[in-house]
């Protein structure tokens, strides 16, 4: 696996942990500046709006991630997808990952719900 592939993957993972998810600063030290998310519910939330939001989101630790895999798509930007199944809700996940001057952040990440998954 390429470096690059292992740190966006060790990131993401960072961001589904609860403790981390918990923090504001935490989590705002993985968002880059310019990060989106189209959110599983279809709402487009800008780094700000997610990160005031972040405090009275819900505990993440009953989650289970499935298919997580990483695509170098170019030097230092790594494309993440992976599902998720909470409460019996299942949801395809992708995130694009850039190598920044201070680590990896997150600039894009978007949630669509599963019916079932297709193979």
């Amino acid at each position: 696996m390429h470096m690059d592939v292992a740190a966006a993957l060790e990131a993401e993972v960072m961001l589904l942990d609860p403790l981390v998810r918990a923090s504001r600063a935490a989590v705002e030290g993985l968002l880059d500046n310019d990060f989106t998310e189209l959110g599983r519910s279809g709402r487009l939330w800008t780094r700000d709006e997610l990160l005031a939001a972040i405090q009275g989101f819900a505990p993440t630790a009953d989650v289970t991630v499935h298919d997580l895999t990483g695509l170098r798509v170019a030097d230092g930007v790594v494309l993440v997808t992976y599902v998720t199944e909470r409460a019996g809700e299942r949801t395809y996940r992708s995130s694009l990952w850039s190598r920044a001057s201070g680590g990896w952040k997150i600039l894009h990440h978007q949630a669509s719900p599963l019916h079932q998954i297709a193979r």
